[in-house]
Parts: C-alpha cells; sequence; structure tokens
C-alpha cells in the first residue's frame, strides 16, 4: 500500500515537471509582435532624430572654438613680433610674406602658417595671414571644419593705410571676422588676402 501510493506520488510529481518545461518550452519559443517591434523602433527612431542634430550642433560649435583659439594665440605671437620688431613687415612682397611667416612658425610651431589660402582646420592648424603696405594692420585667417572662415586683425594706428587688403576693418585695436557657409564644405575662398563680405566685431561674431 505504501509503495503504491509512494508511485502515484511520484507520478503527479513526474507530471507536474512535465507540464511547467512545457510552459517554460512555450515561453521561449514566444517574442514580441510585429506591432510591438515597429513601436520599439518608431521610438528609437525619435530618440535618434532628437540626438543627432544635438550632437552635431555641439561637435560644430566646439570646432568653431578651436579656429578661433588657434587665431587668438596667433594674434599673441604676432603682437609679440610687433612690440619686438616696432613694426610689421612693411611690404607685401613675397620675400618679407616668406620671412614673416618663418617668423611665426618659430614662435608657434603647432600652428602652419601660410600667405595664401587655407584648407579646413583640422589637424594642420593652418594660419592665412596678410599684412598692409604700411606694416601697421596684420589680417590672419583659419578655416573651421564646419566650413567657416574666422578672421583676426591687428590695427596699430588710426592712420594705418589697408591698401591691399580690401574689406580690412579700419577700427584700431584687435578686431574679429567670421565669413560663413556652413554647409561644412570646404571655403576656397578662406584667406587673409579675401575680405569681401566679411562681419567685423569687437569678439567673434556669431556664425552665420
Amino acid at each position: 500500500m505504501e509503495a503504491t501510493r509512494s508511485t502515484r506520488i511520484l507520478a503527479i510529481v513526474r507530471q507536474a515537471i512535465a507540464r511547467r518545461a512545457e510552459e517554460a518550452e512555450e515561453g521561449a519559443e514566444s517574442g514580441f509582435t510585429l506591432i510591438e517591434l515597429m513601436v520599439v523602433l518608431l521610438i528609437m527612431a525619435i530618440l535618434l532624430a532628437i540626438a543627432i542634430p544635438t550632437f552635431l550642433g555641439v561637435k560644430g560649435g566646439a570646432q568653431d572654438r578651436s579656429a578661433q583659439s588657434d587665431l587668438t594665440n596667433s594674434v599673441t605671437a604676432a603682437k609679440a613680433y610687433y612690440t619686438n620688431n616696432g613694426s610689421y613687415p612693411t611690404s607685401t612682397g613675397s620675400a618679407d610674406l616668406a620671412a614673416f611667416g618663418s617668423a611665426m612658425a618659430a614662435s608657434e610651431p603647432e600652428m602652419t602658417w601660410t600667405s595664401g589660402t587655407v584648407t579646413q582646420n583640422e589637424p594642420g592648424h593652418n594660419i592665412s595671414f596678410n599684412l598692409s603696405n604700411d606694416g601697421l594692420v596684420l589680417v590672419l585667417a583659419t578655416e573651421s571644419p564646419t566650413g567657416r572662415c574666422w578672421y583676426a586683425e591687428d590695427n596699430e594706428e588710426t592712420s594705418a593705410i589697408t591698401a591691399g587688403l580690401v574689406g580690412a576693418n579700419t577700427t584700431q585695436g584687435i578686431t574679429y571676422g567670421e565669413l560663413g557657409i556652413g554647409s561644412g564644405a570646404a571655403n576656397a575662398s578662406c584667406s587673409a588676402a579675401t575680405l569681401t563680405g566679411v562681419k567685423w566685431s569687437s569678439s567673434y561674431p556669431a556664425a552665420a
């Protein structure tokens, strides 16, 4: 009798274990419905649509600030040159420009100095420079990876002659400018010799 009862109990336990295993197997095979998957994908798409423009905006702003920082450091080095020499080079001839570029490269070797057009400012820290005929005005330019061309000008005298620097700011002191296309593409005209349309201000202007 006792053996029969034990056998019956074991049979009931086996049945319960088998039933639980079948339920677990059915649960493992079940998954999300198509509508549930579509809702999840829609939520992910909305989150990406919000996050990507924000990320790109933050990245572009940081790239512009980096380009501006390069110009600020370059202006500091150029002012030291002016103080030591009493003026900037007084001719815009190629030899004078080359000599000034070499002096600036020695002072700020992390920058790449040129009197021509610059390309987007990563990773070369490219600085374009140009000088007025009287040695009193210096214009610097660099291009951010955002496609914006940033400028800094040091005008030492109110009577400074800006001949050869069409579009330069005639205000004495250090001023800053921007000429933006804002597309992220390289701006072929980003040069300290190309100043037409530049917005000048006492601080870096807001990007166009």
